[in-house]
């Protein structure tokens, strides 16, 4: 709201081709709305995706997986009882870790493992065992990949967040990696 009002135009649409420029720069991005969108500099901000970095400049990705094991996470929320503490709770549990988070109405929960050394349905038995929840709260899996892209710049393409690389679901450094690359390109 904020940068509309400051002169943003914003479009929600979702980009269904990318058009490139003879000399191999990205030219435009076309929308389901069939409207074309030009311009000088493009910021991929697609998520593990990659679309403008990886599936359209061809930028390969450097996985980390030889040093950094875990690659899925189980989400289950649940109830806030009580007032909410003031931090994050991290645990070790057999493969990996595990994390509550006091958001306003509910507790963030999660458990970051490998599955190479452990199925999702285990994890997830083990999250349940840990917060001591039943089978009510339906939970959610993830996977991801650990690692990065090999240039964070490619021709008029700039990666940013999750299109960019992704280490682990530590929030505060993800966090620190968009605000520097926001800060280098700027």
């Amino acid at each position: 709201e904020l940068a509309v009002a400051r002169g943003v135009v914003h479009r929600p649409a979702k980009v269904t081709e990318v058009r490139r420029a003879e000399n191999g720069d990205i030219a435009a991005l076309v929308t389901d709305r069939g409207e074309a969108i030009g311009g000088d500099i493009f910021v991929d901000c697609s998520g593990f995706h990659g679309l403008l970095i990886e599936r359209t400049l061809g930028v390969p990705f450097a996985s980390f997986k030889d040093n950094l094991f875990n690659d899925a996470a189980v989400v289950l929320p649940t109830e806030m009882v009580g007032r909410p503490p003031v931090e994050t709770v991290a645990t070790a549990l057999s493969n990996g870790w595990c994390w509550s988070i006091p958001l306003q109405h509910r507790f963030g929960n999660g458990y970051v493992y490998a599955r190479d050394f452990q199925s999702p349905d285990a994890a997830e038995a083990e999250l349940r065992r840990t917060l001591g929840v039943g089978d009510a709260v339906e939970a959610r899996h993830l996977t991801f990949r650990v690692g990065q892209v090999a240039r964070h710049w490619e021709r008029n393409c700039v990666a940013v967040g999750l299109s960019q690389g992704f280490i682990e679901p530590l929030e505060a450094t993800a966090l620190h990696l968009v605000l520097g690359t926001v800060e280098q390109f700027i």
